[in-house]
């Protein structure tokens, strides 16, 4: 390349420029666009011009498409306050700007400030046709960052229609290249850490015994973090960020990309079933029950038999004695619902009425224990498979505390620094632990409950009717989803949990839910 020709040696800043992370610090294509290759090009540039470099300021892993960028910020500031410089020296146009109103502006202010700017690839010369020339490329420079996006999008379209996931695999999974008969190929895998934590929260959850705090506190002791990165190390996953774990589809082998869903080539770590289960439970814990002003045993489980929405209840005083009723909440909607207001009376005796038909059959008994004895077998592998976690974990933290105290004795780390991460894996590992702990529920115990279940289901009218008001309160929320009055406040249908669904076969999860709920109920 032909000499620049000016009267004096020139001090020269120089300002460097990638876009991807993987051109920080290796040539990445066929262009050269990495750090070290614009570096290499434009200190020889200045070399052999004869003039002299100061600095350089480097933006790694930045668009163009936008000015702000830390060090070319740096960079103007430098312009502006310091008089000595004379030459910015870039390796191309686009490595400054890719859109012509960045373009100018920056131009601007390095004419107001007497400093030239000089490409490296593209030999523009000084006057009204380097101006012209400079601007077109700028232009063509807009060009190609508009199109490189439109390709970027299109491409990525595609690997979706594909079943390729186009961005960062979610936690759980790993984004993987390998390169086969010289192509490179992307694929997503499962992450052998996390992605067996992220299967087992899902089937926790799914339970309905945890809420999501407490899920969180379970899978932090199994220890679930967010992937380290290069500004980053790993950190325990939020409670928000589990709640979006939680909700990602992508996790059952299907994903959406611009509102369309693809099947995915990556593996699932949860099964349709269960997602949908867990939405169910996140829905209902979203939209759980309100406070109402008059707390009843009924409250939330009457629906109406004319229109389906629910009844209410409310009240009056009259020389000093309330009077209760229910009342269906489409009264007040626009279909105007002509269920008359019922006198809560005549509901609980419908409803205690409903309850004495209720018998659990002695055949059924039979086929529950059965049923028990198959689900004790898979809480025992599942109880397994959850001591296997917490155990590597365990195992981990201690490989870990050992490797600080190495770091410490070869000098490599600061006292105060030891403690924290000390006070850290002591932390993690006193959850870990209780998390084992927790995990021992014993077979007994599971069959007690299981025991009490029967009982009540074989004895539940008598239960009810001698009930306090709480008792009722947790046999209507156990054993019923909706209970359908009628004006007479009889029931006329009802939809059960499903606990008691299918002739009262309770399956692992449902009995111990059962358990807690009937925790408090009569001695039958």
């Amino acid at each position: 390349m032909a000499k620049r020709k000016y009267e004096a040696p020139m001090n020269c800043l120089i300002y460097l420029r990638v876009s991807t992370t993987e051109q920080v610090e290796k040539g990445h294509n066929e262009e050269g666009y990495s750090i070290p290759a614009q570096r290499e090009a434009c200190k020889r540039y200045i070399e052999d011009n004869g003039w002299n470099f100061i600095d350089e300021y480097t933006d790694r892993g930045e668009s163009a498409r936008s000015a702000d960028r830390p060090q070319l910020q740096e960079l103007l500031t430098r312009v502006k306050k310091d008089p000595t410089i004379d030459t910015v020296v870039i390796h191309k146009i686009d490595r400054l700007a890719r859109n012509v109103p960045d373009h100018v502006a920056i131009k601007a202010i390095l004419k107001q400030h007497n400093v030239n700017l000089l490409s490296v690839s593209e030999n523009i010369e000084d006057g009204a046709s380097g101006m012209l020339i400079e601007g077109i490329m700028a232009v063509i420079a807009e060009y190609y960052s508009a199109n490189l996006g439109k390709e970027a999008q299109k491409g990525m379209l595609q690997k979706a229609k594909q079943g390729d996931w186009p961005q960062m695999a979610p936690i759980g999974y790993l984004n993987k290249k390998e390169v086969i008969k010289g192509r490179e190929i992307t694929s997503v895998e499962v992450d052998p850490v996390r992605g067996p934590i992220i299967a087992e929260a899902f089937k926790m959850y799914s339970t309905g015994l945890y809420s999501l705090s407490k899920l969180h506190e379970k899978i932090t002791a199994m220890g679930l973090t967010t992937r380290p990165t290069r500004k980053w190390s790993e950190q325990p996953t939020s409670r928000s960020n589990l709640a979006l774990i939680l909700q990602n589809r992508f996790y059952t082998g299907y994903f959406e990309w611009k509102d369309v869903e693809y099947k995915g080539n990556h593996e699932s770590l949860v099964d349709l079933e269960t997602y949908e289960k867990v939405q169910e439970i996140l829905l209902i814990n979203r939209c759980g029950t309100k406070r109402r002003t008059y707390n009843h045993f009924l409250k939330g489980s009457l629906y109406c038999s004319d229109c389906g929405r629910k009844l209410s209840i409310n009240g009056i005083k009259k020389k000093d004695k309330k009077y209760l009723f229910y009342y269906c909440l489409g009264r007040k909607d626009k279909i105007k619902c002509a269920l008359p207001y019922i006198d809560h009376e005549k509901v609980e005796n419908g409803v205690e009425a409903y309850y004495q038909d209720i018998k659990m059959k002695d055949k059924w008994v039979e086929k529950i224990v059965n049923d028990y004895k198959k689900t004790m077998l898979n809480r025992e592998k599942d109880d397994l498979n959850q001591h296997k976690l917490a155990n590597k974990r365990i195992e981990k933290l201690k490989e870990e505390k050992i490797r600080l105290t190495k770091a410490y004795t070869a000098g490599a780390m600061d006292l105060d620094i030891l403690k924290a991460e000390n006070d850290r894996i002591n932390k993690d590992l006193a959850a870990a632990h209780s998390l084992t702990k927790a995990i021992s529920v014993t077979t007994e115990v599971i069959e007690k409950r299981l025991m009490t279940a029967i009982k009540i289901a074989k004895k539940c009218g008598i239960g009810y009717k001698n009930g306090s008001e709480s008792t009722k309160a947790k046999l209507n929320q156990a054993l019923f989803k909706k209970i359908v009055i009628d004006k007479f406040g009889n029931v006329v249908d009802v939809e059960f949990t499903p606990i008691f669904h299918d002739l009262f076969v309770l399956k692992r999860f449902e009995l111990e839910q059962f358990g807690s709920h009937l925790k408090t109920c009569l001695e039958l």
